[in-house]
């Protein structure tokens, strides 16, 4: 545990002393909020729930890849440091640090993602005086999006590894534009599939949400055989599908520390 604290500590404490990690979360919201027309797509909602659900798959849109490209060089940088050697030869376990790292760097660089969707999500309950929105909103951050930012955390951690960290960011964004963003009926996507990074499955099953590619078949779509109809059932399924997709991203990075170890 010892460890596990000094490597989560560390990396929290480091990345929260960022201003890079700030200030391209921040352009991020405001590039959104420019973008989507915020006012209109979330503000003049008058459901609390629908619009605690707009604001979620709005942050999602592109906040994500600014937390990826940041969490993604936290790993290497202890080789390109000449640290991790050192940091082997200290008691505690490689598994140990890992995960410490991967949980400290994801907390830090999660807290403006988090953030900024709670400030939406807060002046929409100011505006409307609907505390509604806010109950949803802490569904919406334990149940999508953190686990969707933990998915990502562990591929930053492990892709870099056997690739260029500036090749990883590339095609990250590529990957994360066509599998949440891209409307399933124009190309083949991930996207309302169990296996897309942003749960549509939850919100439908616990908020009811109705946005045609949250999740579930969509007509004349590609890769329909991967949207089951929504239910309680698929929805934690696609939760587990993203679980056990993080799970062996970590334990990927951990396989490929130790060969280089020895």
């Amino acid at each position: 545990m010892t460890a596990f604290r000094a490597a989560f500590g560390y990396e929290l404490r480091m990345q929260l002393r960022k201003v890079s990690v700030w200030v391209t979360i921040g352009a991020l919201a405001l590039l959104t909020a420019v973008a989507t027309n915020v006012i209109h797509l979330v503000l003049a909602i008058d459901d609390g729930e629908e619009a605690a659900v707009r604001a979620a798959r709005l942050t999602m849109a592109l906040l994500p890849v600014g937390f990826g490209c940041l969490v993604a060089d936290r790993l290497v940088r202890d080789d390109r440091l000449g640290v991790r050697s050192l940091l082997d030869a200290t008691p505690g376990g490689l598994g140990v640090r890992l995960v410490g790292k991967f949980l400290g760097s994801c907390a830090a660089t999660a807290i403006p993602v988090v953030g900024s969707y709670l400030l939406l999500v807060g002046a929409y309950a100011i505006r409307h005086g609907d505390a509604t929105a806010l109950g949803a909103s802490g569904l919406l951050v334990v149940t999508v999006m953190l686990p969707a930012l933990l998915f990502v955390g562990a591929f930053a951690m492990l892709c870099p590894l056997v690739m260029p960290t500036p090749l990883f960011r590339v095609l990250f964004v590529g990957y994360w534009f066509w599998s949440t963003l891209v409307y399933p009926s124009l190309l083949p996507t991930l996207n309302g599939t169990l296996f897309t990074p942003v749960n549509g499955y939850l919100m439908r099953a616990l908020l009811h949400a109705e946005d045609g590619d949250l999740a579930g078949r969509v007509d004349g779509a590609a890769l329909n055989f991967l949207r089951p109809d929504p239910s309680a059932v698929t929805a934690w399924l696609a939760l587990g599908v993203l679980a056990a997709a993080t799970a062996l991203a970590l334990s990927g990075a951990r396989a490929l520390l130790a060969r280089t170890a020895r």
